[in-house]
């Protein structure tokens, strides 16, 4: 039943937003308004909420990129990447998150697994836990077949990065109506 799903969607994203730092949120919001430029990395269906995202953030008039595009600028010293990441450890994207880090970018990371990698190199992350290893879970017979693979946690990091537009929206001093000059 569709319904029983959408329950426990919400109810898990209520749950993690309960539970995010409203500190963090604060920096986060001012990194987003102070940074020249923000790129944002994800792979698979992390990079589709990453796009999303991506896309409200321009509709706000910010300066933003998607890692991978092919007309993204190489990300500077002091830029903003905010890495989407379910387990935060797929290799590739621990590899880009190094070396951005290494050339001197803040990284936000938004992970289900506070332990990994893409936590330990980020300065700031929201986690969007409890981290899943469904991979796991199929082999032994643990599966979710009512939320598959990774669909809470990307259903989950979508709705609390459009919370975060929410309130760059009253930061910024921007409505609807501004954006909706800015959609495509």
């Amino acid at each position: 039943m569709p319904l029983r799903t959408v329950e426990k969607i919400t109810e898990h994203a209520r749950r993690v937003a309960e539970r995010i730092n409203k500190k963090d949120i604060d920096n986060i919001i001012e990194l987003l308004t102070k940074s020249e430029s923000i790129f944002i990395l994800g792979s698979g269906r992390s990079r589709l909420v990453g796009e999303e995202f991506a896309m409200r953030l321009a509709q706000l008039g910010l300066n933003v990129h998607v890692i991978g595009d092919s007309t993204t600028i190489t990300p500077k010293k002091d830029d903003l990447i905010i890495i989407i990441s379910s387990s935060g450890d797929t290799k590739s994207i621990i590899t880009e998150t190094r070396r951005l880090k290494n050339k001197g970018a803040r990284i936000i990371g938004v992970t289900a697994n506070p332990k990994s990698p893409l936590a330990k190199l980020s300065n700031t992350i929201i986690d969007v836990g409890p981290w899943r290893d469904y991979k796991k879970e199929i082999k032994t017979g643990k599966e979710d077949n009512i939320t598959p693979l990774g669909t809470l946690y990307e259903d989950t990091s979508l709705l609390i990065l459009d919370g975060i537009i929410s309130e760059l929206m009253t930061k910024l001093g921007k409505t609807e109506k501004d954006l909706a000059k800015a959609h495509y």
